[in-house]
């Protein structure tokens, strides 16, 4: 999928957002998290291969962008939906058995299954972690906590939406309806929650905040019908 141009304005401060949650962690354990983000090479050196489209923190910034007219605010929540989305990925590789993401090695593909899961859920905590700096952007604690349970509960969605997912694949008798609650668990979730996130540190307005999210989770299940398409 081509990736709008709009949405490069935004990389290069999320990428350094990331960077900047990982800065301090020099364990080996964190060069398999930078591996999986793109920054490195299998045996740490740097690279720049891109980590992926960076979809779910460029549609945070931009409903915050959209609300406020300025993402700066919402940078901590990009990057943590992004540390939870490869903390899927990674877990995602192992269970589908794929050796290559992004035309090279998986990481479980190149230090095992044991250390990818352990790399995933590493990931998962720095994304929790990460939402903790929204107080450094001015972001009130109760916003903070708030946005703390919003992440925690899209990612259980999350899980619930590719356990789904793997039990479909062994049956051949799967409804519409029930294609479109794993897409929109599986997908729709993190994707609702990265838009929920941005207005929730722009607005105070509940409306907003919820229609965010709604939005988020229908463009996550679109997404997923076209990729299961392709």
């Amino acid at each position: 999928m081509e990736i709008p141009a709009a949405f490069e304005r935004y990389r290069g401060d999320i990428e350094a957002e990331l960077k900047s949650v990982l800065a301090e962690r020099k364990a080996p354990l964190y060069e398999m998290m930078r591996y999986q983000l793109g920054w490195a090479d299998e045996k740490g050196e740097p690279v720049n291969r891109g980590g992926g489209k960076r979809i779910r923190p460029f549609l945070c910034l931009l409903t915050c962008a959209a609300l406020s007219g300025d993402y700066s605010r919402a940078l901590p929540a990009a990057a943590a939906v992004e540390l939870v989305h490869n903390f899927s990925l990674i877990h995602d590789d192992i269970q589908d058995g794929s050796a290559e993401r992004h035309h090279r090695s998986t990481v479980w593909w190149v230090w095992g299954p044991a250390q990818a899961i352990n790399a995933g859920d590493g990931m998962h905590a720095l994304g929790r972690l990460a939402l903790f700096r929204l107080g450094n952007k001015g972001v009130p604690q109760a916003k903070v906590l708030r946005s703390l349970q919003l992440l925690d509960s899209a990612s259980l969605r999350l899980c619930e939406g590719q356990h789904l997912d793997l039990a479909y694949q062994e049956r051949v008798d799967i409804t519409t309806s029930a294609y479109l609650e794993m897409a929109e668990a599986k997908t729709g979730a993190l994707m609702g929650c990265a838009m929920e996130l941005g207005a929730l540190v722009s607005t105070d307005d509940e409306s907003i905040i919820e229609a965010a999210g709604r939005c988020g989770r229908s463009l996550g299940v679109a997404f997923q019908v076209r990729d299961d398409i392709l």
